[in-house]
């Protein structure tokens, strides 16, 4: 897994690339935007709240600069983890197409 992605999120996205890679369409022809915007909506839906709730707790409040900073590294760490499995999964199915690896192997390395 590449940071703190889920890892559900690295699986289907080696699905779909699979699945892109069958019909043709990979390397570099797979839709990406599924898999990132299902990765913003996790992020959405859990890293913020729990950062917010971190930040209230200790009474620094969601205003403040510190969850500010905080959510804005989580963000950028989120954006670098997807250009990563994106880059990842493009090479290991170029890998594949040309017979250097097979798919067992691209499936370790993508998981």
């Amino acid at each position: 897994m590449v940071g703190s992605v889920d890892s559900s999120l690295f699986k289907e996205m080696g699905k779909m690339g699979l699945q892109g890679f069958m019909g043709g369409k990979m390397p570099g022809g797979m839709d990406f935007e599924p898999l990132r915007q299902q990765a913003m909506t996790q992020f959405n839906t859990q890293t913020v709240p729990s950062l917010a709730e971190r930040f209230t707790s200790l009474g620094g409040g969601q205003r403040s600069s510190a969850f500010q900073g905080a959510l804005g590294q989580a963000g950028a760490g989120l954006q670098e983890n997807l250009a990563g499995m994106q880059t990842l999964l493009a090479d290991g199915l170029q890998k594949m197409k040309d017979g250097i690896i097979s798919l067992p192997e691209l499936i370790r390395t993508v998981l």
